[in-house]
């Protein structure tokens, strides 16, 4: 009987994994590339991949474009519009800030319709969950690469050749991943480490959706991610993402692990604090400080770095904005000043309008949380979430640098999944990669229906106990 089971379902599970291994292979090469380094100018490595396949995709994917993604598209896309208008029409009142840099800032805002393009047209709804394991894993262990090589730049400056061609188009010059290291922060490839805050953060999750049940694995990783993120101090991962983890963790795990965790982390923490590891770090006593805030100042003051007080130098900017063009902002090219938050970008692109378009997005990843049926997953979905909102107030969490990638094909993914829980018929994606006579369709996987028998030939009978075929029955001559 198992060798018969084997004979009828082997042909359709190598169907199933023939028609995944394309998606998976293309997912796992975006994430990839968002670890690579810068090539010629302010060209990654990453913006040719994702604008590549972009180019090769997009132009069919309007025929064959899965709805539940438009939820995510329009108020992106329509950011992005509005983001044109002040660049058609110009804002006639003078500011004393010169404007940005018009590609730098086009590519933040297009790279995630790219991605959500793209992952649209070439990852069925029905193998996303597949799709987003295999992202996991890459974003999961491409992070734990990369705290091991922050662990090797905070013992060594021998390192940081290397990693300027991570950091900056301009190796030469002196980058902020290089300023933050003269404070103990080490963020390895990332310039910035609210940046590298924000990877490890979505890496943890990740590891505790992938890996819940391997609990040796998941307990390494999870102090591998734990370290790197440290060595940020970045308060994304000290103050949102670490404790996300650690609520994400408690309610995955099954409840004889959970004593396990309740064994070893302790002990494995007493062990590193005695052990003089974190001592050594130079930005020990930095992390420390973020720990303790000062009783002379409110938290929001402290943990905001003033940035929202309300003579703060990004609220002029943002208030000389207002000013200016309140509806529209001063276009995508933006102004030459740090954008601090998700908020202050919105507002100095695209105004009030652009700030609406921007809580849409939020909002429409948390109805990707919010309509996930699979547990487990709906539990990731919320982490992302309410993770990126959280961090929003501190750092653009959609559209920093190399972080933008992983975030969006992670979240694009995860609605595709919830396209495939919603649809009747998830065989058919309703995307290239799903419909007959595709370019990129591997197999054609149909819903098969049983021929029709030849004349007096034994066709099955149902039992009228089990309800399973008999061999007794034959067809009408």
């Amino acid at each position: 009987m198992g060798q018969r089971d084997a004979e009828l379902h082997g042909p359709r599970s190598l169907a199933i994994g023939a028609s995944t291994l394309m998606p998976r292979a293309l997912v796992a090469v975006l994430c990839l590339s968002a670890f690579g380094p810068y090539l010629v100018g302010p060209l990654r490595v990453e913006q040719i991949v994702v604008y590549g396949l972009a180019a090769v995709v997009v132009p069919f994917a309007f025929p064959f474009f899965r709805a539940i993604v438009l939820r995510l598209v329009a108020p992106w896309a329509l950011f992005v519009l509005i983001s044109l208008v002040a660049v058609i029409s110009p804002v006639t009142a003078s500011l004393p800030w010169d404007r940005g840099s018009l590609m730098a800032s086009a590519d933040n805002l297009l790279l995630p319709v790219a991605i959500l393009l793209t992952l649209a047209c070439l990852v069925r709804p029905s193998t996303a969950t597949t799709a987003l394991n295999t992202a996991g894993a890459v974003i999961v262990w491409g992070a734990a690469v990369n705290a091991v090589l922050s662990i090797i730049q905070s013992m060594t400056p021998a390192l940081n050749p290397l990693l300027r061609y991570f950091w900056s188009s301009s190796p030469e010059s002196l980058s902020t991943a290089e300023h933050a290291a003269t404070m103990g922060r080490y963020s390895g490839i990332f310039n910035q480490p609210a940046e590298a805050g924000l990877v490890y953060s979505l890496a943890l999750f990740l590891a505790i959706y992938l890996y819940r049940k391997r609990t040796t694995v998941l307990l390494f990783v999870i102090l591998v991610l734990c370290i790197g993120g440290a060595f940020t101090v970045s308060k994304v991962f000290v103050l949102a993402g670490l404790p996300l983890g650690v609520y994400y963790l408690w309610r995955s795990v099954a409840p004889s692990r959970k004593i396990w965790l309740l064994l070893i982390v302790p002990v494995t923490a007493a062990l590193l604090t005695s052990s003089g590891f974190f001592q050594n770090w130079d930005g020990f006593d930095y992390l420390i400080r973020l720990l303790t805030p000062p009783a002379d100042q409110s938290l929001l003051e402290f943990y905001t770095a003033g940035r929202w007080n309300e003579d703060s130098a990004i609220m002029m900017v943002m208030s000389a904005v207002l000013s200016a063009s309140p509806w529209v902002g001063v276009g995508l090219a933006g102004l030459a000043v740090p954008y601090d938050s998700a908020w202050t970008e919105a507002i100095i692109v695209a105004g009030l309008l652009g700030v609406v378009c921007v809580a849409a997005t939020y909002l429409a990843i948390l109805w990707i949380a919010r309509h996930t049926q699979d547990p487990q997953r709906r539990r990731l979905a919320f982490m992302v979430a309410i993770m990126l909102i959280g961090a929003s107030f501190g750092i653009p969490s959609l559209t920093v640098n190399r972080s933008t990638t992983l975030i969006w094909v992670v979240v694009t993914l995860l609605i595709l999944a919830v396209g495939a829980e919603r649809s009747e018929d998830s065989d058919y994606a309703g995307t290239l990669a799903g419909r007959p006579g595709s370019p990129w369709q591997l197999t054609v996987d149909r819903r098969r229906r049983t021929p029709l028998p030849e004349a007096g030939s034994t066709v099955p009978a149902p039992d009228p106990v089990s309800g399973s075929p008999s061999r007794t029955a034959r067809s009408p001559g």
